[in-house]
C-alpha cells in the first residue's frame, strides 16, 4: 500500500516546511502530503501502477561512499519504469549536487523536481555578484 511507514521529521531552523500527516504517515511538509493525496488519486484512476515512499539512495564511486540522497517518493509508471520525485519549496545548499549524482548513478530512474503546486520547481536564481537586497540594507546602517 502507498505512504506506509511514517518518515522522520526533520527539524530545521531555515525551512517553513510543517510537518503534515496523511493517511496515518508523516510528511515533512504540506506539499509533500498534498503529493501523496495525488498520487493515490492517480493510483485509484489507474494512471500509475504504485507509488510509495522512496528508500535512501547512496552514492558510491568506486569503492567510496560520497553520499547520499532520499527523493520523497518513487512511482511506477504503468510501463513499469520507475520516476523519483522530489517535492521542494526552497533548496539545501547541496541539492544540485544530489541531484546530478542521481541522475548519473541512477539513470534507469526519472527524477522529477515539482513545486508545492505539483509544477517543475524552478529554484529562486540571483545573477553572480548580485547581492539580495536585505543584506544590503543591513551593510548600509552598519555604515
Amino acid at each position: 500500500m502507498a505512504g506506509s511507514a511514517p518518515k522522520p521529521t526533520r527539524a530545521s531552523s531555515w525551512s517553513a516546511a510543517r510537518p503534515t500527516e496523511y493517511a496515518g504517515a508523516l510528511y515533512d511538509s504540506r506539499a509533500e502530503a498534498r503529493r501523496a493525496e495525488t498520487l493515490d488519486l492517480l493510483m485509484r484512476a489507474g494512471k500509475i501502477s504504485s507509488w510509495w515512499r522512496a528508500p535512501r539512495f547512496d552514492f558510491r564511486v568506486g569503492k567510496i561512499d560520497v553520499g547520499w540522497y532520499t527523493p520523497d517518493f518513487i512511482v511506477e509508471q504503468l510501463d513499469g519504469t520507475l520516476e523519483a520525485i522530489e517535492v521542494k519549496g526552497r533548496a539545501s545548499r547541496d541539492l544540485a549536487l544530489r541531484l546530478n549524482l542521481f541522475r548519473a548513478l541512477y539513470p534507469e530512474i526519472r527524477l522529477s523536481v515539482l513545486d508545492g503546486q505539483g509544477n517543475p520547481w524552478k529554484p529562486a536564481r540571483r545573477k553572480r555578484g548580485q547581492i539580495p537586497a536585505a543584506l544590503m540594507r543591513r551593510v548600509r546602517r552598519s555604515r
